[in-house]
C-alpha cells in the first residue's frame, strides 16, 4: 500500500468544498448581496456568522481525518514535542492579539466595502499589526506545521490548507488596498507580511 491510499480522495474532496464555500462567502459580491438582504445590521455581525459557517463547513474535512488519517509518518519524540507545543500555543496567543489589535472597523462589512478614507492610515499600524502584516496566516501556520505528529492524509490536508490560506492572504490585502487606498501600499513597503524585520524588532517603528 503506498502512503496515500484511496482513502484520501473524500478528504480531498470535502477540503476542496470547504475551500469553495469560504471563498463564496469571503468575496465581496456575496457580501455586497448579504448586506442588500439583511441591511447595515448586519455589518459588524457578519464576522461571526461567518467563523460559524467555516467552523461547520471544516467539520467534514475533520471528521474524515480522524476516521481515515492514513499511514503515520512520524511523531516527535520528546523534548522536541513540548517544543512544538509551545511554539503552537504561542502561535494562539499571537493570534488572539491579532484580533484584539485589529481595528475596529478591520471585520466588519460596510468599512470593507468602501472606497478609501483619508486619515485612517495609523490603525494599520496598530500592535502587532506594526510588526507583521498578516499574524493571523503566521499563526494558522505554525499551527498546522508545528504539529508534533504527521500522517499521509494530514499532510496531504496541511499542504492545501497551507496554499489556501496563502492564496486567501493575498485576497485580504487586495481588499485592504481598496480600502485604504495609497496609504496601505505604503503600509505593504513599511511592514512584511508574516516575518517581522530585526530592526523593526529591536528599535520598533
Amino acid at each position: 500500500m503506498g502512503v496515500m491510499s484511496s482513502g484520501l480522495v473524500p478528504i480531498l474532496a470535502a477540503l476542496l468544498a470547504f475551500m469553495a464555500l469560504h471563498s463564496f462567502a469571503a468575496s465581496a459580491r456575496f457580501k455586497r448581496k448579504v448586506l442588500s438582504a439583511a441591511g447595515p445590521s448586519i455589518s459588524e455581525r457578519y464576522f461571526l456568522f461567518f467563523s460559524l459557517f467555516a467552523g461547520l463547513a471544516i467539520l467534514p474535512v475533520t471528521y474524515l481525518i480522524v476516521r481515515d488519517p492514513g499511514e503515520t509518518l512520524y511523531i516527535v519524540p520528546k523534548p522536541w514535542l513540548y517544543m512544538m507545543l509551545g511554539g503552537q500555543t504561542v502561535a494562539a496567543i499571537l493570534t488572539v492579539k491579532a484580533f484584539r489589535d485589529a481595528w475596529p472597523e478591520k471585520f466588519t462589512l460596510i468599512p470593507q466595502l468602501s472606497e478609501p478614507t483619508p486619515g485612517q492610515e495609523e490603525v494599520l499600524f496598530r500592535g502587532i499589526y506594526g510588526y507583521v502584516r498578516d499574524p493571523f496566516l503566521g499563526g494558522g501556520l505554525a499551527i498546522m506545521w508545528l504539529t508534533p505528529f504527521m500522517t499521509a492524509h494530514l499532510l496531504a490536508v496541511y499542504i492545501g490548507g497551507s496554499v489556501y490560506v496563502y492564496l486567501g492572504s493575498l485576497h485580504w490585502e487586495r481588499r485592504l488596498i481598496a480600502q485604504f487606498g495609497q496609504a496601505y501600499l505604503d503600509y505593504m513597503d513599511e511592514v512584511p507580511r508574516i516575518l517581522p524585520r530585526l530592526g523593526r524588532l529591536a528599535g520598533g517603528r
